[in-house]
């Protein structure tokens, strides 16, 4: 606060007070009346007489209505972290109900050669890939990734080189290996995966795969084309190796 003592200060009605006291966030008038500092000037109730001296008083208030408007959106920053916290492990400890978002099945492939949103495609990453080899020119040499005890991911599957990733866990099942923990925003039409290990794989802006997630009655359901559209490194506070965005592009494959 700048030192206003015995500066001259004229109400909105034209009477005018001498400021006799002042401390770290009120000023006292010559009619005994105590006003807060920045309340008082901002709200043009009163205006100091010293025109220069005015300008500055009316510059230091931006400046600390500024920092403290920084300061409440640092705390809800913070308090909106630790509620996302408290969410992920939640998901990490496997608290998380679970529940099935489809009922029906896909058609063969060999009768519809397409992947339908929101389809169960059985129960095992393998025989969904080896059918996406039989029927969508899936390149089988990624064929391994999708075994038992693999990654069940591997980039540049399909004839445009999309990749393609499997969810064994996720809020779906409302389970978690400790390595990963994947959110399915249907609604908001994203995944949300955070990453607690070193991922070998190096995810490009824009890098499209198709989705398949475990639902809760053991089946992988189809929930269309995604591209990544935003990574934010070392997430919590180093807690977390990566926290990834990916937004729907097609519900079906292929587009």
């Amino acid at each position: 606060m700048i030192d206003l003592i015995n500066q001259n200060v004229k109400h909105r009605n034209g009477q005018i007070f001498v400021i006799e006291k002042q401390d770290d966030k009120y000023l006292t008038l010559s009619n005994g009346k105590k006003f807060d500092y920045t309340i008082m000037f901002s709200s043009n109730a009163f205006v100091l007489m010293d025109d220069d001296l005015q300008k500055k008083v009316v510059m230091d208030i931006e400046n600390i209505l500024k920092e403290k408007d920084e300061k409440a959106k640092a705390i809800k920053a913070k308090e909106e972290l630790e509620k996302e916290w408290r969410k992920v492990k939640d998901l990490l400890d496997c608290k998380s109900i679970g529940s099935d978002v489809s009922y029906d099945f896909g058609t063969d492939l060999a009768m519809q050669t397409e992947f339908v949103y929101k389809k169960q495609y059985g129960g095992k990453a393998l025989t969904i890939y080896e059918n996406g080899i039989k029927h969508l020119y899936f390149n089988p040499v990624k064929k391994h990734f999708f075994d038992l005890q693999q990654i069940l991911f591997a980039q540049d599957c399909t004839k445009e080189g999309y990749s393609v990733w499997m969810l064994p866990y996720s809020t779906l099942n409302g389970k978690s290996n400790g390595s990963w923990a994947n959110f399915i925003e249907i609604e908001k039409q994203e995944i949300i995966q955070y990453t607690f290990v070193k991922d070998v794989y190096i995810h490009k802006q824009n890098e499209k795969r198709l989705v398949f997630v475990k639902q809760k009655n053991g089946n992988y359901v189809f929930l269309g084309v995604y591209f990544l559209k935003e990574k934010v490194e070392n997430y919590f506070d180093g807690k977390c190796v990566a926290k990834e965005i990916y937004g729907l592009v097609s519900e079906n494959y292929p587009e």
